[in-house]
C-alpha cells in the first residue's frame, strides 16, 4: 500500500471511530481489531530495528485496511438496527445498499423529530419519496407521513 493510501485510511478510520465513540456502537469486533493494531504496532518498532520495515508497512496497511472494513459494516449495522422500530410501517434501511426503502421503493428523504433529537436521512433536497414520521403528544411512533417530490 502506498503512503497516500495508507494515510487516506487512516483518517476514514480516525473518522468511523469517532463516530463509533459517539454513538456508543464501539463492538467487540472493533475493540479485538483496535488490539491487533496495538500488537502490530509493537511488532512494527522491532521490525525497525530487524530491517523489515517494509513488510512490516505492508501488514500495517492491511490491518488498518480491515478495521475500516470492520467499522463499516458495522455502522451500517447499528443504523440498520435503529430503523427498525420504522419496519412495522415499511420503512427499512439496507446496509448492502446503505438506503432507505419504503415498501421496497427508494426514500430520498427521511425525518423523525422526538423532542429536541432529529434524525435524518438522505438528501432534502432530492426528490422521490420523502418520509416523516409521525408521533403522538407522548412521543410514540404512529406512522409516517408519505409525499412525492
Amino acid at each position: 500500500m502506498h503512503s497516500k493510501s495508507a494515510i487516506k485510511v487512516l483518517m476514514i478510520l480516525a473518522l468511523g471511530l469517532s463516530l463509533l465513540i459517539f454513538s456508543g456502537c464501539a463492538t467487540r469486533g472493533i475493540s479485538d481489531r483496535l488490539g491487533e493494531l496495538g500488537e502490530l504496532a509493537d511488532g512494527l518498532a522491532e521490525a525497525i530495528e530487524e530491517s523489515e520495515l517494509l513488510d512490516r508497512l505492508d501488514e500495517l496497511g492491511d490491518l488498518v485496511e480491515g478495521l475500516a472494513e470492520t467499522i463499516t459494516e458495522e455502522v451500517y449495522a447499528a443504523i440498520e438496527e435503529s430503523f427498525l422500530i420504522y419496519g412495522e410501517f415499511g420503512l427499512t434501511f439496507d446496509s448492502e445498499t446503505t438506503s432507505l426503502y419504503y415498501n421496497d421503493e427508494p426514500v430520498a428523504f427521511f425525518e423523525d423529530r422526538r423532542g429536541l433529537v432529529r434524525t435524518t436521512f438522505g438528501n432534502r433536497n432530492a426528490s422521490g419519496l420523502h418520509i416523516r414520521a409521525q408521533r403522538d403528544g407522548s412521543g410514540d411512533l404512529i406512522g409516517l407521513e408519505v409525499t412525492r417530490r
